[in-house]
């Protein structure tokens, strides 16, 4: 699957997206809402080829203004969970970010 964007590579405030590949269908569509609605979003396409692996995501983690772990869940502990919009409502809050 092609991933969504490029990932974040500046000095703003970002969120650190990590996941399973074999999530990436499921992913990558959420990967790029959050960006849609003008969030700043690294996720494992920040890493160059000739680079080192851990290094790159180890930095990635401590620039990070927040770590999003993406992981499948059944169904009945999904409903438990807010709303998409509620969830993306409180990362812009983390954030600082108005829109």
């Amino acid at each position: 699957m092609q991933k969504p964007f490029s990932a974040y590579d500046g000095d703003d405030p970002y969120i650190f997206i990590s996941y399973a590949h074999q999530d990436a269908d499921i992913v990558y569509p959420q990967l790029q809402w959050l960006y849609d609605e003008g969030l700043n979003i690294w996720y494992d396409d920040g890493i160059s080829p000739a680079a080192s692996w851990r290094e790159e995501l180890a930095q990635a983690i401590r620039g990070a203004e927040t770590v999003v772990f993406m992981v499948q869940l059944p169904p009945l502990i999904v409903n438990l969970f807010p709303k998409r919009r509620n969830v993306l409502l409180l990362i812009r809050d983390q954030l600082g970010v108005q829109r």
